[in-house]
């Protein structure tokens, strides 16, 4: 493990692309972090899954970070690397990674040099749980469909969509909600749900 100096990162619930970064994201200048090198299949598992690290891995990870900060430790900011690409995580008390930045390109590259010479940690994990990967427009336009169809009341609207997007009629309202947000769950189907519900609200 070693000590990164001067970076940017852009912490989200999930892991998004740098290249989906938004300008009114909080994106962060970190003055120094640790970095640690994992092994692929651990890298893969904390990038892509809802992981939780064993308390055993958490006080290897708190005791070596401890070195840089010897504050009381709320939650745990660092990077991680498989010696081929690397990433920011922050983890709380109870081992949860709860959030997860890719890096800009150059210090990308930067933290794998680095790693270079870094001995590896083994990651023991209580839960690795595979999640679909998504982008952020799909996740983003899934939650607007999703809050939409939740909270729109008005009957002629509600039907008025299904109609456009089922060709068949229905007065039932909790029938349409129910099978339009099963709709949802189709990636497929995110853009032409999307698409009509803009007519009626502020999606753009």
């Amino acid at each position: 493990m070693n000590n990164i100096y001067d970076i940017i990162l852009n912490f989200q619930n999930n892991y998004y692309e740098v290249y989906e970064w938004k300008n009114t994201d909080d994106i962060i200048n970190i003055r120094k972090i640790p970095l640690f090198k994992v092994n692929d299949k651990d890298y893969v598992s904390l990038k892509e899954n809802k992981t939780k690290i064993s308390k055993e891995t958490l006080n290897i990870i708190k005791k070596n970070y401890l070195i840089f900060d010897d504050e009381n430790i709320d939650k745990i900011t660092c990077l991680i690397t498989n010696g081929k690409t690397a990433m920011g995580i922050i983890i709380d008390q109870e081992g949860y990674v709860i959030k997860k930045s890719s890096m800009l390109y150059d210090e990308e590259e930067e933290v794998i040099s680095e790693a270079k010479n870094i001995e590896k940690i083994k990651i023991s994990f209580i839960i690795n749980q595979k999640q679909t990967n998504k982008s952020r427009i799909e996740i983003e336009k899934k939650e607007i469909l999703l809050d939409f169809f939740k909270n729109t009341t008005d009957k002629m609207i509600l039907k008025y969509i299904y109609y456009d997007y089922f060709l068949e009629e229905s007065n039932n309202v909790k029938e349409i909600k129910t099978k339009l947000i099963k709709e949802t769950t189709n990636t497929n189907n995110l853009i032409k749900l999307y698409n009509i519900i803009s007519i009626f609200s502020k999606c753009h």
